[in-house]
């Protein structure tokens, strides 16, 4: 898995681990799949989300959208595994202050 604003994690117990430490409140989460195609054992998974996220004693939510690209392998009893997945904001950076 490829989150925003930090290195990849990989396997099971370490993605586990990253969304435990998430410490944000998600609500009113949508997503939308844009595109889904593949070919033999391999598929791939375009599309958009849109989610609003609150701090740790924070009074307000920031809303926050973006998109996602996923790539799926089957797997030798047939089902399918997410093998990559990676994940990024389109909501630009806040400006920083101006220099004194």
């Amino acid at each position: 898995m490829s989150p925003p604003g930090g290195e990849p994690v990989s396997g099971r117990a370490a993605i586990v681990t990253w969304f435990n430490a998430f410490r944000f409140a998600v609500s009113n989460f949508t997503g939308q799949q844009l595109e889904v195609e593949g070919a033999d054992d391999v598929a791939w998974v375009r599309g958009t989300y849109a989610m609003d996220l609150t701090a740790p004693g924070a009074t307000a939510a920031i809303h926050d959208k973006g998109k996602y690209l996923e790539i799926w392998r089957r797997q030798a009893d047939g089902t399918w595994k997410v093998i990559r997945d990676i994940f990024n904001t389109s909501v630009p950076a806040p400006a920083e202050s101006p220099m004194p």
